[in-house]
């Protein structure tokens, strides 16, 4: 189970910037846009498994090795084992196959669950998320305007900007 403890409030894009390439009247209010954008990036950061702005994600586990999957990883915060917290040295840190980072526990039988604590993202402004990052989720809002909130095409629509994020920062 992944749950974010600590989202980032901010936003990933600039809001002069994605006004301008909006259609004019497109958004009925600022509150619908703030929503839309919302919307988008929790859509494009679940879609790539991406943290875009600094955020502490918690994972509870009952397996030993546990993949880090929100990416960019950027420090463990905290990993309990029974409601004890573990020293770095009763646990490693490394690169899987999937080239995700991977936190490993020694084995037991019977594993209680584990939970990982760990901060992840580009950075605290929307400056800091690569550019490729911030058209996705202006066309996802782009998107979300033209079709009243609809999100039924959204795939569709924006399979090309996901592919390519995919060759640029190699995702997947």
């Amino acid at each position: 189970m992944i749950i974010v403890i600590r989202p980032n409030e901010g936003t990933p894009i600039d809001l002069t910037i994605l006004k301008s390439v909006l259609p004019v009247g497109s958004y009925p209010s600022q509150t619908i846009l703030e929503t839309w954008i919302k919307v988008a990036v929790q859509w494009v950061e679940m879609r790539l498994n991406q943290a875009f702005l600094t955020q502490d994600i918690q994972i509870i586990s009952r397996n030993n090795r546990i993949p880090l999957s929100r990416t960019p990883f950027v420090q463990i915060l905290k990993v309990e084992k029974k409601g004890k917290l573990l020293s770095q040295s009763q646990y490693t840190l490394k690169k899987n196959s999937s080239g995700l980072e991977e936190l490993i526990v020694p084995f037991q039988w019977n594993s209680p669950s584990i939970s990982v604590e760990y901060r992840a993202g580009y950075g605290e402004t929307f400056e800091s998320v690569p550019i490729v990052f911030r058209q996705i989720i202006m066309n996802t809002v782009k998107h979300l305007c033209e079709n009243a909130g609809n999100l039924t095409e959204l795939n569709k629509t924006l399979e090309p900007w996901l592919a390519e994020s995919q060759r640029a920062y190699r995702l997947w």
